[in-house]
């Protein structure tokens, strides 16, 4: 079946020619509330990204208009069907790909192609709202922004869906230990011990809630605070490298390098 459904008004709608952000979140369009004429859209391959739709007054995904506002998803190269055949639909939704999707959503226990309620679509809106703000505001995406808009929103549907109010006490501070002391010497094994598990299980643990491994956090953390330092042009690379936890000057700018795009000196003459 082609798209029988036309769009009629959006509030913002954007395809970017390729996707934006990093491997962990890469955003490649959008929308948000997109009313539509009556119709069905069925896309038989599906789409090579993930694919999350939110509609606020429920929506028909081929077995019968939901009762409610409800959220539905489809994994890469999962066949999409959704609409209204009967009258006009709105929804909000986004297409990107990346490992933090992967982890949260194909390893989370979600239903595919079927209408979750219970999960606030204004959810996703406040999500694309976040990530047009970044990708139309400025010439160089920050990808850790455009990765903390769309993990905000993972999270909150996630506790939604199982039910759960916060994470575990144990994982609440390794997180705050990671924030607080970022500049200092922090191992894997150390972080497990104060979350009394092993490493591996505080790896399964912290990507589960978190959506990303304690080491990938603590690096996120440390370049976030090198891009603010290397904004004072007092500073030289290896100072930076030192301040947020790094004695190897070497390794820290081929780190800054490929998490960021490009290397610290650049970032901090302002050629990003």
């Amino acid at each position: 079946m082609a798209d029988a459904s036309r769009p009629l008004r959006a509030r913002l709608t954007r395809i970017l020619p390729d996707f934006v952000g990093d491997r962990d979140v890469a955003v490649r369009a959008y929308g948000q509330d997109e009313w539509m004429t009556p119709g069905m859209i069925e896309r038989a391959r599906g789409s090579d990204d993930w694919f999350i739709l939110a509609s606020p007054a429920g929506i028909d995904l081929g077995g019968g208009r939901s009762p409610s506002e409800a959220l539905a998803l489809w994994p890469p190269r999962h066949p999409h069907r959704y609409g209204d055949p009967a009258r006009r639909w709105c929804h909000t939704w986004l297409h990107a790909r990346g490992r933090l999707l992967d982890g949260e959503l194909a390893g989370a226990g979600f239903a595919f192609g079927v209408a979750m309620t219970g999960i606030a679509t204004a959810w996703l809106d406040r999500c694309v709202a976040a990530l047009h703000d970044e990708l139309a505001g400025h010439a160089q995406p920050d990808a850790t922004i455009l990765r903390n808009a769309v993990h905000t929103f993972l999270r909150q549907a996630s506790r939604a869906r199982h039910g759960a109010t916060a994470a575990p006490r144990r994982l609440i501070d390794v997180r705050a230990c990671i924030e607080s002391s970022f500049a200092q010497r922090l191992t894997l094994a150390d972080l497990a011990r104060r979350a009394d598990c092993s490493p591996t299980h505080l790896c399964v643990l912290y990507r589960r809630w978190f959506g990303a491994s304690p080491i990938d956090h603590l690096i996120d953390v440390r370049l976030g605070h090198a891009r603010r330092l290397l904004r004072d042009q007092r500073l030289a690379v290896a100072e930076v490298a030192r301040l947020v936890g790094y004695d190897d000057a070497r390794h820290f700018a081929k780190l800054f390098q490929r998490r960021v795009g490009c290397a610290p000196r650049r970032w901090a003459a302002g050629e990003r």
